[in-house]
């Protein structure tokens, strides 16, 4: 079976138990996402199957939209939600005016340093494997493109 099927994933399964739950309920060997979603996220993924999947490289240039929530006064060891504070809760926020004017520094192409709890691979193994043994990888930032940043509310 060639294809691509749309999934709006939930939160909590990685992308590799939406292609694990899709190999085993069509009984298909090549199956594999167009990307990776943090298993917090939730939204589309691209799920490649058969031939389709040659298509990878090509998919994971485009350009993507992505809407979050953060939580301003603190800082956590896995950079997300789920990690351990790593500083003193601060009540002080910005305005809306400045968060505007600090989002506009992020526009454009800048260099992004991939987070110690990700799915980044190192040497064959997920950041997050080596973090979770504390063991820390540095590894060079990225160039990304962040084409316009929003604050919704």
């Amino acid at each position: 079976m060639d294809g691509i099927i749309l999934v709006n994933k939930p939160k909590n399964l990685t992308s590799h138990d939406i292609v694990q739950k899709i190999r085993a309920l069509l009984n298909e060997k090549k199956v594999g996402h167009f990307g990776t979603l943090d298993p917090l996220a939730t939204g589309l993924i691209l799920i490649g199957l058969g031939k389709a999947t040659r298509l990878f490289p090509f998919y994971s240039k485009l350009t993507k939209v992505y809407s979050g929530q953060i939580t301003l006064g603190y800082s956590t060891d896995t950079y997300d939600s789920c990690g351990k504070a790593t500083s003193k809760i601060n009540t002080e926020y910005p305005s809306e005016v400045k968060i505007k004017e600090i989002f506009k520094t992020f526009e454009g192409e800048i260099l992004q340093v991939p987070p110690p709890y990700s799915a980044k691979k190192y040497e064959g193994k997920p950041l997050y494997k080596h973090a979770r043994k504390n063991i820390t990888i540095k590894l060079p930032p990225n160039t990304i493109k962040i084409h316009h940043l929003n604050l919704l509310k």
